[in-house]
């Protein structure tokens, strides 16, 4: 193998400040331990459930989690009544790049609208998961762009399509069990 070789200023640099490496150690050190295992975001309440987004520490990618109102009388920790509903990270399908454009839980907290690019080019495939089972339905739309939102029934889906020069360009409408291609430009 021929490994690139280090520049004159970069041998230098690492000649000039070695004395300082145990210095250097000793603040990264203390810097991580002031972290908290995980960064964890204000949290929202709908109807059935509380929400909030949870980073791991050395994971790249947020966990969504939720806690359902009714199961605080039969748990005695809240750790026990919060569940892990959508882990970004599971998402990533080994093609070097994963973007989120949006994830957007139902009116009746029932389904999660997401949508994911592996590509960077800003086009994405638009899924829809089922909470109580944690599967995902046959549905996909296989261009859409960052916006969207339900209907009050948890029946439709509205999303975004961009334009050539990449512009929000049109609204379509996707009722949940049919086939994309009968979408309807709103």
């Amino acid at each position: 193998h021929s490994f690139p070789t280090r520049r004159s200023s970069d041998l230098y640099y690492d000649a000039s400040c070695a004395h300082l490496e145990s210095l250097k150690s000793t603040l990264r050190r203390e810097m991580l331990s002031r972290l908290p295992a995980d960064d964890e975001s204000p949290r929202w309440s709908r109807k059935r459930f509380t929400y909030w987004t949870r980073h791991p520490v050395n994971s790249d990618y947020a966990e969504l989690w939720r806690l359902n109102h009714d199961s605080d009388a039969g748990s005695t920790t809240e750790s026990e009544s919060s569940s892990l509903f959508f882990d970004i990270a599971a998402e990533d399908r080994g093609t070097g790049y994963l973007d989120l454009g949006l994830t957007l839980v139902s009116p009746d907290e029932d389904l999660l609208a997401y949508s994911v690019d592996t590509a960077g080019d800003e086009v994405f495939e638009l899924r829809f998961r089922d909470l109580r089972t944690g599967t995902d339905l046959a549905d996909l739309v296989a261009r859409s762009y960052y916006g969207g939102a339900w209907s009050a029934d948890s029946q439709w889906f509205f999303y975004t399509v961009h334009d050539d020069a990449y512009r929000a360009h049109q609204v379509w409408r996707h009722r949940l069990g049919t086939d994309a291609a009968d979408d309807v430009l709103v």
